[in-house]
């Protein structure tokens, strides 16, 4: 990690990396141009090193242009990992929020704890949600029976009543938020809700993700749906 020749070689793959994201600018909605301000502010955040740690960073990023000949690593690997790293997180950010919302309903409600209901998850795999709101989803994520973004998880009733084509909408985790949500959810039927699911099933990618994300938390703070 020293010396003129690597600096020479991370530039040459920083510049490889921008420039095969420019490739595809027109066709992804210029979201490629982020990805170097992205690795930047990562690095600047937690004052790691250009030198020795950003292509790391770079690599992953490049690995997740969305190319049919490519091998898709968001789906394969990151997205899990993700759910996992920031479930924990939320978990512990919110620990006293959910000791609060328990007390209040074990101790002043004498009411049980989560209110759970069995839905239907990925490949057609029924498991237990929990709720109080939808904080302790959480847990399902951590789990594994569900992720942040996803078609949302219908009751098992729904599920057989699909056609062939409408069970696609369960060939991925169930979210907590999805393509659905953001485009209407109850102001919409399920047959447009399913439309969305499936959209999202074929088309999925991080910068997808992170779009739902930003657009799920936007309507929360405008009330929007």
């Amino acid at each position: 990690t020293e010396g003129i020749f690597s600096l020479i070689f991370y530039l040459l793959l920083y510049s490889r990396i921008i420039l095969q994201g420019m490739n595809y600018t027109y066709k992804k909605d210029n979201v490629y141009l982020l990805l170097p301000v992205i690795g930047y502010l990562i690095q600047a955040f937690f004052n790691i090193s250009v030198i020795e740690v950003a292509p790391i960073f770079f690599i992953a990023l490049g690995l997740l242009v969305d190319r049919e000949e490519d091998v898709n690593i968001y789906r394969v690997y990151f997205k899990r990992l993700l759910d996992i790293v920031f479930s924990i997180i939320f978990i512990i950010l919110l620990c006293p929020l959910f000791l609060i919302i328990i007390f209040c309903k074990k101790v002043i409600d004498k009411d049980q704890v989560f209110y759970v209901q069995v839905r239907t998850g990925k490949n057609g795999k029924n498991f237990n949600i929990y709720k109080f709101d939808e904080l302790p989803q959480l847990l399902n994520i951590l789990k594994g029976e569900m992720s942040f973004v996803g078609p949302r998880p219908w009751i098992v009733d729904y599920y057989k009543l699909f056609n062939d084509e409408q069970k696609l909408r369960v060939e991925v985790s169930p979210g907590i938020t999805g393509l659905a949500q953001i485009n209407g959810r109850n102001s919409i039927n399920i047959f447009k809700k399913i439309e969305y699911d499936l959209e999202y099933v074929n088309n999925y990618s991080f910068f997808m993700d992170l779009k739902i994300i930003v657009k799920s938390i936007k309507a929360v703070f405008i009330n929007d749906g």
